[in-house]
């Protein structure tokens, strides 16, 4: 929500050749759960806070499959 209350700010609006897009897969994006109820970590880099080539790749596909 913040990143969209961002864009509507209208901040990033001031240039004719730059803008900022928030793509439909990140409006409800979640980290899928396991079996075991716990979330996926692996979308995840062994610093917990980057994202993983997992989440890259997944990322990429909806992107790609958005255009």
């Amino acid at each position: 929500r913040s990143t969209q209350k961002l864009i509507e700010s209208g901040k990033y609006d001031t240039q004719e050749n730059f803008t900022v897009v928030l793509q439909p897969f990140f409006r409800r994006m979640e980290i899928p759960i396991l079996e075991n109820g716990r979330p996926d970590i692996s979308f995840f880099a062994p610093d917990c806070f980057h994202l993983s080539r997992k989440f890259h790749v997944q990322m990429s596909k909806a992107f790609w499959n958005n255009m």
